[in-house]
């Protein structure tokens, strides 16, 4: 077996492939690491108004079949492979999977998770394999897996503050880049679900406490979104 071939069996193993019918999802959630003090599948209370709060209404404009969406990702998808050229990639909250989705479309070996089961009902057809259900707070970031490229693209506001810093801390052991963004506005009248916002310098500092720094400004996500890399400047 080729070094490619056990590397996606790893992944395999780890993120098992979609499942129509919401027990099997349930199952898979547990059996890839996601911690439930409810083994029974119910979510938690704060989980179920997420899934409330992240349903067709909040994906309206983001999803397959919204030309503005579709193009903006497209745009994304390019800067990504054309600049750093990333093999393997995971996408952390990755909402309806369109990015995930442009960047298979160029060749990358990418992966993506989101809470939302509208989100992960309406990815790509052909790319369902590669997209799977989970809470990013409960998420086990294995080190099993090495990640070329970790995404995480306007979700921390989202979550508390402290969560945030715990999802970063897991998710800067198993990768050398993230590319990240978070709304700086706070509070937010256009999205009442934020529950923070951080100045880019902030942010700074808590990738620094994980021997991260901040490299290439990334304008084609949103004017606060930048790389963050191994190293101490």
């Amino acid at each position: 077996m080729s070094y490619k071939e056990k590397d996606k069996e790893d992944i395999e193993i780890e993120m098992r492939a979609f499942e129509d019918t919401e027990p099997e999802i349930i199952k898979c959630e547990i059996e890839i690491g996601v911690e439930s003090d409810n083994k029974s599948g119910s979510l938690s209370p704060s989980n179920e108004k997420q899934e409330d709060e992240y349903g067709e209404k909040y994906y309206k404009e983001y999803k397959w079949g919204v030309p503005k969406w579709e193009n903006h990702n497209a745009r994304i998808a390019d800067y990504l492979y054309n600049k750093y050229h990333p093999v393997k990639v995971l996408d952390v909250g990755c909402g309806t999977g369109v990015l995930i989705s442009q960047l298979r479309d160029r060749g990358i070996d990418a992966w993506g998770f989101d809470n939302s089961q509208y989100a992960i009902n309406n990815v790509k057809k052909e790319h369902k394999a590669w997209f799977f259900k989970a809470d990013m707070r409960d998420y086990k970031f294995s080190h099993k897996n090495h990640w070329d490229m970790i995404l995480m693209i306007e979700i921390m506001e989202h979550i508390s503050l402290e969560e945030a810093k715990e999802i970063i801390k897991k998710a800067c052991a198993i990768t050398n880049r993230i590319i990240f963004s978070s709304d700086p506005e706070f509070p937010d009248d256009r999205c009442p679900s934020h529950q923070f916002g951080l100045s880019i310098e902030e942010w700074d500092k808590i990738f620094e406490g994980n021997e991260f720094c901040r490299g290439d400004k990334i304008g084609c996500i949103c004017p606060w979104a930048y790389e963050y890399k191994r190293g101490i400047k």
